[in-house]
């Protein structure tokens, strides 16, 4: 079971880094910048971004709505989460914020202007 979470998490973070990578490394060809900075920043700001959403989603208050599609106005019902969707709550968090993390401590590596050993 744990050999088969850590290879899904360790897929979900190659991808996630191989995306961050390409598109930081495009925008900075784009605006002719320093790639080096600009790979370093899009590590840096998408980890932020994470660890924003990771807050926000641990954040979730204990009522869910009982319908999913609802108007705009009127009525709401309402009915209280189940101890498994609080248990999915905090595990998505928990991936967001070592997502991001992680997101992070690569962006500064990869930064040359700061010596880190």
């Amino acid at each position: 079971m744990w050999l088969a979470a850590g290879r899904r998490f360790t897929v979900l973070l190659v991808v996630t880094a191989g995306g961050v990578f390409l598109v930081s490394l495009s925008l900075g060809l784009l605006f002719d910048s320093d790639l080096n900075r600009a790979i370093a920043r899009g590590f840096e700001g998408f980890g932020c971004l994470l660890l924003i959403l990771g807050f926000f989603v641990g954040n979730r208050g204990p009522v869910r709505l009982k319908q999913e599609a609802q108007p705009f106005f009127g009525p709401r019902f309402l009915r209280w989460a189940t101890p498994e969707e609080h248990t999915s709550t905090i595990a998505e968090s928990g991936i967001f914020i070592s997502v991001g993390l992680l997101l992070i401590l690569i962006g500064l590596l990869i930064d040359n202007r700061y010596e880190l050993v």
